[in-house]
């Protein structure tokens, strides 16, 4: 079978997006194994497409029917007409990877399999799941499945599905479009976000990804100009490249990713690896993914339908100021808390925008929170006066309104709703209200521009999403690989010493110590004459990485002698085995101690860690990770976010460090790692020992591994 040039493009067998557009905007659609049953897996999508009026063919292929549901139906595929863009497969396992090289015969450019047994399932069921994607890959089909439940585009009228999700009706479409490994899952997450008001759009569900995987559906969901918003649900990452591509087309076309992936605990990777013979992955790796493209990784399905109704409704926020306005003085204390745990901030307003509000109610609180009390709403003038106020200052991105069940009573809520009419649209911020009412009320509310929420920590956090999402511009290029010959020349003679490392940090233009390699204590002494007291000294060995943990260290010598007599004795507790002979090098100055590392993860790549290091590293493992290669203002992000951040600025009057230069010292780490990652294998500085603002930093110790020769 050969491959239609039309249906794959150019270069990296990306389907092109006429062969997406046949699978989710088909012009006609035949339904294998359609059943005259419309409860039934092959009956469900033919019923579907009937009632929501696809304007488009519907060709059911049943070798037993001459018609079904009304329809005229088809023996096999080969006896389908021409040009048909989509076949919904609703087979077991084994028919359906013939069905499927019959629709690459037929020149069907688009497939969704519903059956199981596929690599879920054991050996017989890989091997089954490797020719099918050996088709669709050879013919250019896209192909959602085996074992998911299919797609629905509601602004084309297409539900390719048998998920029960729709069997009481069929959304109008709307903008939030969602992506999900789990059919299941998929379903559910979908029904919160419909029960929660959020107008869907596109929404696949990929399975053992056979064909599609999440990170293409993302991919081709941000192409869409009707798609503003994305939420994908994952078990692990399949293909690295398709994700990262996936998330980086969002993030360059401004919409954002919420991501919501199981498999943290142990137990939930091996459930993951059942369900869809999905990889786990490291999950702080992937963390740093999400973070490193600016999507967002939310805990729970209503946490991600929260989320949606807010960007849907009010965007991303243009920052994470927030301002809040309450009837109850706990409800104001939560709502700072909430603020916060996530990361929003609660200016204090201007004491002219204060003194107005105590002119309106001399018992309030003015500060922000403001506590208006429940008596404001004697004069609801008044209580439109404070939210006026509050967002003439100009001290919050969002407004939240605790007004409780007081708002959602019958007799107020339609003279409440006139009296703060047209707020959030004249100030373009937008005001979430924290009531309890009925829905009707809640909707009336809504339909006046306000966000509705029953719960203040659920406004709060919905409202950090939004604000996250107007922060994640668009990232910083890594800088150009700085592999010159002096690096090529370093890394050919490194010999699996730290001294020879350090000669590669030194052709990368990293700072290290001063240092001589000698081979006895006497050598040692005379390089520390030389060099200039303090020294430390070192064990030499390409065979010990971790040396301070054989007493293979000793820092802060004084004099050559004393160097002397160390390294005796160093010598003598030491195997013989291990012994290359000493290193001696410079002390140098005090500072704050980092860890910079790079590896290869198993699932996601190259990828750089960072965080507080010497014995921190371990002990806390405060520790954050970005794929390389990073920009240095993902660097920067990425410490920003450590639990103990407030040593970089100085802590207890201890000097601050020079961040911006152990920013541009990873990126360029990381562009390396990724030029020569067949080479390198891995590298660790710690400490990396960043001295104060302006000063640099400077690599203290260094670990690199490269590939054996024939392996590069």
């Amino acid at each position: 079978m050969s491959c239609p040039p039309d249906q794959l493009a150019a270069g990296q067998g990306r389907l092109a997006p006429r062969a997406m557009d046949r699978l989710m905007r088909p012009a006609s659609i035949a339904v294998v194994g359609a059943s005259e049953d419309a409860g039934r897996i092959g009956g469900r999508p033919v019923r579907y497409l009937l009632e929501a009026g696809f304007a488009g063919r519907i060709l059911p292929v049943n070798p037993k029917r001459p018609r079904v549901q009304g329809l005229v139906a088809y023996p096999a595929i080969p006896d389908l007409p021409a040009g048909t863009d989509l076949a919904i497969i609703a087979l077991p396992a084994g028919p359906s990877v013939s069905a499927v090289r019959d629709c690459a015969a037929a020149g069907i450019g688009a497939a969704i399999l519903f059956g199981a047994d596929f690599a879920e399932a054991g050996p017989v069921g890989q091997a089954l799941q490797a020719e099918l994607s050996d088709i669709a890959a050879q013919a250019g089909i896209a192909l959602l499945g085996p074992n998911c439940l299919g797609a629905c585009n509601p602004a084309h009228r297409l539900y390719a599905t048998f998920s029960s999700l729709f069997d009481h009706g069929f959304p109008p479409g709307g903008n939030v479009a969602i992506a999900s490994q789990s059919g299941g899952f998929g379903s559910h997450l979908a029904k919160l976000c419909l029960d929660r008001g959020v107008r869907l759009g596109p929404w696949m569900t990929t399975g053992n990804e056979a064909g599609l995987d999440v990170g293409q559906c993302i991919g081709w969901m941000a192409e869409q100009p009707e798609v503003a918003v994305i939420l994908a649900y994952l078990e692990g990452v399949r293909e690295r490249a398709s994700l990262v591509d996936g998330l980086a087309a969002a993030r360059a076309a401004g919409k954002p990713v919420l991501v919501m992936k199981a498999g943290v605990s142990d137990v939930g990777a091996a459930a993951a690896r059942s369900h869809t013979a999905a990889l786990a992955g490291s999950d702080r790796v992937f963390e740093g993914m999400l973070a490193g493209l600016g999507a967002q990784r939310l805990p729970t399905a209503e946490a991600m339908a929260d989320a949606a109704y807010v960007l849907q409704r009010a965007g991303p926020l243009r920052g994470r100021r927030l301002g809040a306005v309450t009837i109850s003085g706990a409800a104001g204390v939560q709502i700072a808390d909430a603020a916060a745990a996530h990361g929003l901030v609660m200016p204090a307003l201007p004491e002219p925008a204060q003194a107005r509000l105590r002119a309106l109610i001399p018992f309030a609180g003015t500060r922000n929170p403001v506590d208006i009390t429940a008596q404001a709403f004697n004069r609801l003038d008044v209580v439109r006066e404070n939210l006026e106020t509050m967002l003439e200052a100009g001290q919050c991105d969002a407004l939240v309104a605790f007004f409780t069940m007081t708002a959602g009573s019958p007799a107020l809520a339609p003279a409440l709703t006139e009296a703060l009419a047209g707020l959030p649209q004249r100030h373009g911020v937008p005001i979430c209200l924290c009531i309890l009412a009925d829905a009707s009320i809640g909707r009336g509310y809504e339909e006046a521009g306000f966000l509705v929420f029953g719960d203040l920590h659920r406004a709060v956090a919905a409202l950090a999403v939004a604000a996250r999402a107007g922060q994640a511009a668009a990232a910083a290029l890594p800088p150009p690989c700085p592999a010159g010959p002096e690096v090529a020349r370093a890394l050919a003679r490194h010999d699996g010493t730290e001294a020879s490392a350090k000669a590669v940090l030194r052709a990368l233009g990293i700072a290290v110590p001063r240092g001589e390699v000698t081979r006895d204590a006497r050598e040692a002494a005379a390089a520390a004459a030389r060099i200039g007291a303090p020294v430390a000294l070192k064990l030499h060995s390409a065979l010990v990485d971790h040396k301070s943990e054989l007493g293979g260290v000793v820092l802060g010598l004084a004099t050559p002698q004393a160097v002397r007599e160390a390294a005796q004795t160093m010598r003598a507790r030491l195997s013989p085995g291990l012994f290359q002979g000493f290193l001696v090098e410079e002390m140098v100055p005090a500072g704050v101690e980092l860890i910079l590392g790079l590896h290869h993860d198993p699932v996601l790549g190259p990828v750089l860690m960072m965080g507080l290091g010497g014995f921190h590293a371990e002990l806390y493992a405060d520790v954050a990770f970005r794929l390389a290669p990073t920009s240095p203002s993902q660097v920067l992000d990425a410490l920003r976010g450590l639990r103990g951040h407030a040593v970089f600025a100085g802590f207890r009057g201890a000097p601050a460090a020079d961040l911006e230069a152990v920013a541009q010292i990873a990126a360029r780490l990381s562009a390396l790692f990724v030029a020569r990652g067949r080479e390198i294998t891995g590298l660790e500085i710690n400490p990396l020992r960043a001295l104060p603002p302006g000063q640099g930093a400077v690599a203290c110790d260094a670990v690199l591994h490269l590939a054996a020769r024939g392996e590069r």
